[in-house]
């Protein structure tokens, strides 16, 4: 299940004064799996004393969450709930009790506000394009994000891309592309400028250079927005930004020694604020900054796997999820989409 978040709510039993309801207008589970965010209708009452927001024993969790503390946002109607660990993919239901409006109304009656959430497999806000290579297709890959029109792309050279179990292998010199320009990668990034890049792969060595072209958008080797690559026993992604060239030099690389033919979660995010990241299994690898924005990214570039355009920086190995982003995913949501494993849409 990808995000999905079911809502309920009820209102506190009016007294003879017709008291302001209050409501649950969300429940929000955060990428640690131990933090859940109430938002309430009304300004509610401070404090962990009686009717008092901050007082862990009125909230309550079936299936055995415990809630450890309460903690009440300055806006006054949101609190952050710490928790025990929630399961992914669980539907679970919020019982909270006992919390008062900030401004008390004589002859107001307590009463139990309910609401149901899930906490989500993975984070599917900003996805813009999803390849789960969960199709049979021999020429195509097919983008089941549920945003805009679909960015499939074309197998060209099928006899080398064979199908496997939960993804396609690779073994020659192949490139699989958008049969048109990425137009909704490019516009949603010009407009957040951020982004994040996530592929579940196993490479197939540890001497691919060039950099062998893993997820690409680009033209050929020396134009591009960005690129996500093998560079031999290392990691490189290269962004082109305002006060980059138009390679995206100067890139970020994970350490000398990371890529191992061994299955690997990759995760690439870049801030708005400049702030870049490399991830490997849920592990930051590497971090830097890179200034400028992504206006000037070229809107007729193609999305590509496994290869430039030219067919000139191959990559071999295995793919079972390609994901990307219009924003960028926080640490604890790499560590959710990384604990999830290799569950599409649906887990």
């Amino acid at each position: 299940m990808w995000g999905v978040l079911v809502l309920g709510a009820c209102s506190v039993v009016a007294g003879d004064l017709s008291p302001v309801p209050l409501g649950i207008v969300a429940v929000q589970p955060s990428g640690t799996r131990t933090n859940v965010t109430v938002a309430f209708s009304e300004p509610v009452s401070p404090g962990s004393g009686p009717g008092g927001a901050e007082r862990a024993a009125s909230y309550r969790i079936d299936s055995g969450i415990e809630v450890l503390a309460a903690k009440l946002a300055p806006d006054g109607r949101t609190v952050a709930l710490a928790t025990t660990e929630l399961v992914p993919g669980v539907g679970y239901r919020l019982l909270v009790g006992h919390v008062r409006v900030r401004t008390p109304v004589p002859g107001a009656a307590d009463s139990e506000l309910a609401a149901a959430f899930v906490l989500p497999m993975r984070f599917e806000d900003g996805l813009i394009a999803l390849y789960a290579f969960q199709g049979r297709s021999a020429t195509t890959i097919q983008d089941s994000a549920r945003v805009g029109r679909p960015l499939d792309l074309a197998i060209m050279s099928p006899d080398v891309v064979a199908r496997i179990a939960g993804g396609i292998r690779i073994t020659g010199r192949a490139v699989i592309r958008s049969y048109g320009p990425a137009r909704k990668l490019i516009d949603a990034c010009r407009v957040s400028g951020a982004l994040s890049i996530e592929v579940w792969m196993k490479p197939a060595n540890a001497s691919q250079a060039g950099p062998a072209r893993i997820v690409t958008l680009s033209q050929d080797p020396m134009a591009r927005n960005f690129t996500l690559g093998q560079s031999a026993s290392f990691y490189d992604v290269r962004l082109r930004t305002s006060a980059t060239s138009r390679n995206g030099i100067p890139s970020l690389s994970t350490p000398p020694g990371t890529v191992v033919p061994q299955r690997v979660h990759v995760v690439y995010t870049r801030a708005a604020d400049g702030m870049r990241k490399i991830f490997l299994d849920g592990e930051l690898a590497a971090r830097g900054r890179v200034e400028g924005d992504l206006a000037g990214w070229d809107e007729n570039h193609k999305l590509a796997l496994a290869n430039e355009l030219t067919l000139d920086r191959p990559w071999q190995g295995e793919l079972y999820l390609v994901a990307i982003y219009a924003r960028a995913l926080s640490a604890d949501e790499v560590r959710v989409n990384y604990k999830a494993g290799l569950g599409g849409p649906g887990g």
